[in-house]
Order: structure tokens, then sequence, then C-alpha cells
């Protein structure tokens, strides 16, 4: 049997999210965007507002364990900004990380 006293809160989290279908994408902010916004180009594609509604959990940075619902989403020029509330600490900064979860797993 593992051992799980030693593991992170992140690395439960992910482990569940495998073994519920993989639920959620690992992402990294690939500009630095504002207290409301997360710049990446993992989603090069997509249509308006195609995350609204699911989570944003930041995994690192000033903003490492913040969870926040995105509230809209645009792609441009093969950059997604993720528009999130409420605002964080700080700013979303090039190479933070996060995870992007599902709606129906808040």
């Amino acid at each position: 049997m593992p051992v799980i006293q030693a593991r992170t809160r992140e690395q439960l989290r992910v482990d569940v999210g495998w073994n519920l279908g993989h639920p959620f994408v690992l992402i990294e902010a690939d500009a630095t965007g504002l207290v409301t916004t997360l710049i990446t180009d993992d989603f090069p594609m997509g249509g308006p507002n195609e995350h609204r509604g699911k989570y944003l959990v930041f995994t690192s940075g000033t903003n490492d364990g913040s969870i926040r619902r995105i509230t809209s989403s645009v792609v441009t020029d093969g950059q997604s900004t993720l528009v999130f509330h409420p605002a964080v600490a700080a700013v979303t900064a090039d190479g933070d990380t996060a995870e992007l979860w599902d709606e129906s797993y808040d």
C-alpha cells in the first residue's frame, strides 16, 4: 500500500483527478497577466467563453493555492486569455502554473 502522508495536496488532487477520468488540464502562463487574467498558449484554438465556468487552481507563484472561477475566455493570435473572479493577490506572471478543472469539479 502506498504511503500518502508525505504527499502534497496538489499531488493528491491530481491523483484523484486522474481517477475521475482526467477532468483537468495542467497549464502555464506564457505572459504577464493581471490580477483577474491568466494568459496561456496552451489553448491556441477555441471559441469565445470556451472555458467559462471552469475552475483555475494556481499551483505556483504568489497566488499558489488560490482557486478562482473562469468568467470568460478569448483566443487571440494563438493565446488564450482566461478571465477569472475574484481577483488574486498578485498579477499572474509568465511561468506561473495552474490546473484548469471542468466546472463540475469545484
